[in-house]
């Protein structure tokens, strides 16, 4: 059955005549999937992964076969829409793109083998947009805007229907740092794909001041947390996102090479929550954000297209080094092996410095 509908979407993939029915079509096979084999219309199927833990080792104990492939059906399925994405996108009916999402979501929410899936759809639909305005032009990667205001909302009210869901998720089913950070998370990574293909749309000054008001109100929400449940999950993530859209808002008063910044700037930020709450276990997290801009100041491909009229080598690779400096510092002393990890990935940084 995956493998025949797959093969339908692929062979319409093509045709100009079903443009504007991938995304719905892919929706509802997601729907049927899910619910056609038990009858389960509402979507309210539980399955347990054991003790919760995360990782793979809990899929392999569950006795159903199907229950253990349905993660990967999800996942051809994800991938299949961010192809649609990239080769008919479909500015005129964007709607189509919702329901996969509103789908997973709420399936998600008892099903434990399907928790991983709606991060990964918002990764790849934040890639596949990305990628659809890709261009290279001589010997330059351009990201082209896209002159339309349909996306810009789109992207928004998707972040709308992420926290809604997700803070549903939260306040019902276990895995609570999945559902906090994708509730209060996702909103801004949105934000981001919708400013570098929209940003156009909208004077810097608004684009700024937005991401400084999301900034104060998630920093807001999380001190009042903070002093009634200390490490509250919902209270770690809230600082996670105010963090990071208030580095937005310093970045879109700057020109395209301050992303790098912004990304830098989060690590500081994670390693002063690990600090202030005492979570030395979100360390995967540092050392994830320190990877990509590892990633990003070494394989950049738009580094040539950068202005040449200001020093933005200094800021950006410097500023990296000395975020990577900073969280060092304030990790000292609260894990060693932590401490150690990010000193030696603060000289890594360093050789990424560029010569003259």
């Amino acid at each position: 059955m995956v493998a025949g509908a797959l093969l339908w979407w692929l062979i319409a993939l093509f045709d100009s005549n079903a443009a504007g029915f991938h995304g719905y079509y892919l929706g509802v096979f997601a729907y049927l999937l899910l619910a056609l084999p038990d009858l389960n219309w509402t979507l309210n199927k539980s399955v347990n992964l054991g003790d919760g833990s995360y990782g793979l080792a809990p899929f392999r104990q569950i006795p159903i076969a199907v229950e253990r492939q349905l993660p990967l059906t999800g996942l051809l399925v994800i991938l299949a829409q961010c192809l649609s994405i990239y080769v008919a996108p479909d500015l005129a009916n964007l709607n189509q793109w919702v329901w996969l999402v509103v789908v997973l979501l709420i399936s998600s929410r008892f099903r434990e083998t399907l928790y991983p899936l709606p991060w990964i759809a918002l990764v790849g639909q934040c890639i596949a947009w990305l990628l659809t305005t890709v261009e290279r032009q001589a010997d330059e990667f351009i990201i082209r805007p896209v002159e339309n205001a349909n996306l810009l909302w789109y992207l928004l009210g998707t972040g709308v229907i992420y926290t809604a869901l997700g803070l549903r998720n939260f306040g019902r089913c276990r895995f609570a740092a999945v559902w906090a950070s994708l509730a209060l998370v996702a909103p801004v990574l949105l934000f981001v794909t919708a400013y570098l293909l929209t940003g156009n749309l909208i004077s810097e000054a608004a684009w700024s001041i937005t991401a400084l008001l999301t900034g104060l109100a998630y920093l807001a929400l999380a001190t009042l947390g903070r002093r009634r449940l200390r490490a509250d999950t919902l209270v770690v993530w809230l600082f996670f996102g105010g963090h990071f859209a208030l580095s937005l808002a310093a970045v879109f008063s700057l020109d395209s090479t301050g992303l790098t910044l912004a990304l830098a700037l989060q690590i500081v930020s994670i390693a002063w929550i690990i600090r202030t709450l005492a979570l030395p276990d979100l360390g995967w997290l540092l050392k994830l954000m320190v990877m990509l801009v590892i990633t990003r100041l070494t394989f950049n491909p738009w580094l040539l297209d950068y202005p040449i009229d200001s020093h933005w080598t200094l800021w950006t690779y410097g500023g990296a080094i000395l975020c990577a400096l900073g969280s060092f510092l304030l990790l000292r002393g609260v894990d060693d092996a932590l401490g150690g990890v990010i000193a030696r990935w603060h000289h890594g940084l360093c050789f990424c410095f560029p010569g003259d």
